[in-house]
């Protein structure tokens, strides 16, 4: 069951610079750092394998920054797939994008009408506590990250999983020749994706992923940054991370037929990716589009809205102040009292 939002709020489109596009000179690896629990890549480096880097100019052709960017043309929502997801044919080929986070923020917010309640109510403790009037609370948690997802050619059609943790909306760069016939994607948070042309989408996000056994997680790896710290703590958070893959890999090998690590691509944190091997020239490079006039998919939320931060701000305080106008009424009331 598809359903159509209209996006609340028009942003001005950046136009894309013409001419050729200059190379970086210099290692990329001097743009990634060694974190506690993997790497994180900057935005002018892409992941490629054995951890290593490339510049974003080898990768994606024109990729831009996201500030500014336009509104997409519709926002159209769908429903959860189940704990199985659709597997891939034979016939396809089994990319798997792993980003645990990403610094950059797109213009993208979904939340439900139960935190809105709850901000409301904590409004109201507030004012009684400090039995003063309070500003009406605005929640940062809702927007969510951006991650370009550049998807190379190969000799199969591309069944395509991404995967991570926080709220991230995927925008599908394709090379010339790249077919994806499937897109599953799983998130701990929420997730939605533009861009991806009219290739299927399913979605396993929030509560459901964790009720599957299927919460995103890496094994972790020699190479992570914890390991220097050799303290009862640190070997706790270690142990608690194999045990997330461990039940990750289980759910990732009967849904797609293959041990996860042995097919992921990606970094703890990372702005831009790579689904496929390594653009040989620059003719085969992922060609970046914009949100700005594309189709946003996402599941089902109360609230859904495309706006800048001021924007979002401002209509989120409107819906705290509704609902403590419609549901919260007698102990608004009470505090107003002279």
């Amino acid at each position: 069951m598809k359903r159509t939002f209209a996006c609340l709020l028009t942003l001005p489109l950046l136009a894309c610079g013409e001419g050729e596009e200059t190379i970086p000179t210099g290692d990329p690896m001097s743009r990634v750092k060694n974190d506690r629990f993997g790497l994180s890549y900057r935005l002018d480096v892409v992941p490629i394998a054995d951890n290593k880097a490339a510049w974003t100019q080898q990768v994606f052709v024109r990729a831009q920054p996201k500030g500014g960017e336009g509104s997409p043309a519709r926002i159209e929502v769908v429903d959860q797939a189940g704990c199985r997801p659709i597997p891939p044919k034979a016939e396809q080929e089994l990319r798997y994008v792993y980003s645990g986070s990403s610094m950059e923020r797109s213009n993208f917010y979904a939340f439900d009408a139960a935190q809105v309640l709850q901000r409301a109510m904590d409004h109201l403790k507030q004012w009684r506590e400090e039995k003063r009037e309070p500003r009406l609370p605005v929640s940062k948690s809702n927007a969510f990250a951006i991650v370009d997802v550049a998807v190379t050619a190969g000799p199969k059609p591309i069944y395509l999983v991404l995967a991570g943790h926080q709220n991230t909306l995927w925008n599908i760069a394709r090379a010339p020749g790249a077919d994806i016939a499937h897109i599953t994607l799983i998130s701990s948070g929420r997730a939605a994706i533009v861009n991806h042309g009219e290739a299927p989408v399913q979605f396993m996000t929030g509560a459901k992923t964790a009720s599957c056994g299927a919460s995103p997680a890496r094994a972790p790896a020699p190479y992570w940054g914890i390991h220097k710290y050799d303290d009862h703590h640190s070997k706790e958070a270690v142990q608690s991370r194999m045990t997330s893959h461990l039940k990750f890999d289980r759910f990732f090998r009967e849904a797609f037929g293959a041990p996860s690590e042995t097919v992921v691509q990606g970094a703890e944190l990372a702005e831009r990716v790579l689904a496929g091997p390594p653009p040989k020239t620059l003719a085969e490079r992922a060609v970046y589009k914009p949100v700005a006039g594309a189709t946003i998919v996402t599941p089902q939320a109360d609230h859904i809205m495309y706006a800048d931060a001021h924007g979002y701000s401002v209509a989120y305080q409107d819906l705290v102040a509704k609902t403590l106008q419609t549901r919260l009424a007698p102990e608004l009331a009470a505090l107003r009292k002279p």
